[in-house]
């Protein structure tokens, strides 16, 4: 549990991010459904795509579906605890 701001990771600075985890933590999402969901460009989403599974926030599978690539994410356990604690720290501030 975050007792105070500066126990927040730097994860939830973004935005974007925040949107991914929540996705993710309603259902497992596809690339083009995120993109879609979080309104950004390729390179924006990639790029905080990158950062979640650097921090083990999100994991990733790649597999091909009629000779077509798809890529799917999914929240980890961990990414699923620390979105919690975000949620529950902003519940008692407010």
């Amino acid at each position: 549990m975050f007792k105070n701001f500066n126990d927040i990771p730097k994860i939830f600075e973004s935005k974007t991010r925040i949107q991914i985890l929540s996705s993710l933590y309603v259902s497992n999402l596809t690339y083009s459904s995120l993109k879609e969901l979080c309104n950004c460009s390729d390179g924006k989403l990639a790029g905080h795509i990158k950062i979640l599974i650097h921090g083990q926030y999100i994991t990733q599978t790649k597999e091909f579906i009629n000779n077509n690539p798809r890529t799917t994410y999914e929240i980890t356990d961990y990414g699923k605890n620390q979105l919690e604690n975000y949620i529950n720290f902003l519940k008692k501030i407010i």
